[in-house]
């Protein structure tokens, strides 16, 4: 008996992909990118799928004429972890948008399978779609399937289930077939891939969101709860309260925090300190531009392996973080070389603008020092020119509360913590490193009191002494200023420094 897709009623159905509308704008822009390397990260059923399988389509349009035959060529490999999702949810979702009588179909369940579909278009002339589904289990068998691999284009389905290193070793394969000597123009090469929020440490999270290219683009939908929520109009006709029944049917707040607020989640040995921390709500979109003249606050936390921020108060009485520095992860600074990588980033970064200091007050003691003539932060701060004072306090509440109040308070819809994307340690601290470890207490499942010292925490540190020191005493600060702009000789010029008000 034919499946569904080989009757006359799936037959009359008009167009390739007529009638379909994207689930939402940022299903859209992904649809459309022009990106060589764009992932789309989204709750379950945000419509991510179909979405994917629609842009192999609007990839194959960008493709060069050939020049033997006239007709763009594209060879897509869609590529899941398993040939039992590749039969059960890929290919059915892909059957929906492109039925089997719309070309050539080969392969049966369980195994490979391919679509060659040929048609014409108005706008562009003769495309030959020709899309083959893979699966790649493990890390061994990706080495070996990425051998002699020619693809046009690749598309990662569900890419974090898929082995360690599949996108950054796929992406190097693609634009290879047909032979780019038989083109009119240059290959529109793509990879792309969909998944719901991953753990923040999975390598498609990290590249795509924490340290993306020039070539790499993540679009974020909105949290299933949210009325801008994408793919509604068709999961109200499922249940009109879709994502607050499924939220009960997965019992489990990580998960719902994952698979339904589409937030990246963390490791199970812990929990963040910042759970209201939201990478679309406090993460700028683009480098935040700092203001001459005006006050650069450090915040430090010293020793072998620092973390100090950048930190200057905006008109609005917000709190910009402008950028990080911080000791490599396995690496070890002494104060005078993290010092002085602080003064030429002031020099470079920030010219024009008088710079104080907020730091560990531990880090002020000469216990803190190998050197038994000065402490940690004095030879910081005759490295790095600034002048330094202490915290006002290094009880953990105080300066984690400092923090999460700008975090949770709202200016005309801008928190008052905003944090430039270039701070990679921090935001990622914040997402999921700088954290609780999980702990059994009394058979049942619990959390240490304190953050986990490790890469994280110290920069995490350097941005709590730094905030209390801008919610400190408004005369006292402004005292440091001057006497820091008076000290600090690439910072005064021929300006006037501006106080806070």
């Amino acid at each position: 008996m034919p499946s569904y897709e080989d009757t006359e009623e799936a037959k009359a159905r008009p167009g390739l992909i007529a009638g379909y509308i994207p689930p939402g704008p940022v299903a859209a822009a992904y649809i459309h990118s022009e990106y060589p390397v764009s992932g789309i990260m989204g709750p379950v059923a945000g419509g991510k799928t179909v979405a994917s399988i629609v842009r192999g389509l609007v990839v194959s349009r960008r493709q060069p004429p050939s020049k033997h035959d006239g007709v763009r060529h594209c060879k897509i490999i869609a590529i899941a972890d398993t040939y039992g999702n590749v039969w059960d949810k890929l290919i059915p979702s892909y059957l929906d948008v492109i039925p089997k009588w719309r070309g050539e179909w080969k392969g049966s369940s369980g195994g490979r399978a391919e679509h060659h579909c040929r048609f014409e278009e108005r706008t562009v002339g003769k495309i030959h779609m020709w899309w083959q589904f893979r699966a790649i289990g493990d890390p061994v068998a990706l080495d070996a399937f990425i051998g002699g691999l020619q693809p046009t284009a690749i598309y990662l389905y569900e890419g974090t289930l898929l082995p360690p290193g599949s996108m950054t070793k796929l992406a190097q394969r693609l634009g290879r077939w047909p032979d780019p000597n038989s083109l009119t123009g240059p290959v529109h090469k793509a990879l792309w891939t969909d998944f719901n929020a991953p753990n923040i440490s999975h390598e498609i999270f990290q590249r795509l969101m924490i340290n993306p290219s020039s070539r790499d683009k993540l679009f974020v939908q909105p949290s299933g709860f949210s009325p801008l929520a994408e793919n509604l109009d068709v999961l109200h006709k499922i249940d009109p309260e879709y994502y607050k029944n499924t939220a009960l049917d997965m019992g489990d707040p990580d998960e719902v925090k994952r698979m339904i607020e589409n937030k990246p989640g963390y490791s199970r040995h812990g929990k963040p300190v910042y759970a209201d921390f939201d990478g679309q709500l406090h993460v700028a979109k683009t480098r935040i531009e700092y203001q001459k003249g005006r006050p650069i606050l450090l915040g430090v936390d010293g020793g072998g392996s620092a973390g100090i921020v950048f930190l200057q108060a905006n008109d609005w009485g917000g709190l910009d973080v402008l950028d990080e520095e911080v000791t490599p992860v396995g690496d070890f600074d002494t104060a005078e070389e993290i010092g002085f990588r602080v003064k030429i980033k002031l020099q470079t970064r920030f010219p024009g603008c008088p710079v104080i200091g907020f730091g560990d007050p531990a880090n002020f003691s000469r216990e803190s020092s190998n050197d038994e003539k000065r402490s940690w932060m004095e030879a910081f701060q005759k490295a790095s020119g600034v002048t330094m004072f202490p915290a006002s306090s290094n009880a953990l509440n105080a300066r984690t509360s400092s923090v999460k109040r700008k975090l949770r308070t709202l200016h005309q819809g801008r928190t008052l913590l905003q944090v430039d994307p270039a701070c990679a340690r921090l935001i990622e601290g914040f997402l999921t490193g700088y954290k609780l470890q999980r702990i059994k207490v009394d058979n049942a499942i619990g959390y240490k009191d304190r953050p986990d010292k490790g890469p994280f925490s110290h920069v995490h540190d350097g941005l709590q002494y730094g905030s209390m020191g801008a919610d400190g005493d408004q005369g006292i600060i402004q005292q440091a200023i001057m006497a820091a702009a008076n000290q600090y000789q690439h910072a005064i010029g021929d300006f006037q420094p501006e106080l806070i008000t």
